[in-house]
């Protein structure tokens, strides 16, 4: 093989290689990307149920008895509600 066939096998084995590299780094960064999110999601669902279990205790407790009585809803009419 010549010299310049040989340096132009090279060159493209080099240029193959930095674009191995760049898929991997490209890669790793939308793997991190992704995890950070799953992290922020997972969060997000965290602070709406402490929230939402807040609310509804605080809901709860701050009604007197009477009123916490009749909102139980049973049986038939129950089903139109829910």
């Amino acid at each position: 093989m010549g010299l310049r066939q040989q340096a132009a096998a090279d060159r493209a084995i080099a240029r193959e290689q930095r674009a191995q590299e760049e898929e991997q780094r490209l890669l790793a960064i939308t793997h991190g990307e992704r995890e950070v999110a799953e992290r922020q999601a997972a969060a997000k669902v965290k602070q709406i149920q402490k929230t939402t279990e807040a609310k509804t205790e605080n809901n709860w407790q701050s009604k007197p008895p009477s009123v916490r009585k009749s909102r139980r809803v049973s049986g038939k009419s129950a089903r139109r509600f829910y």
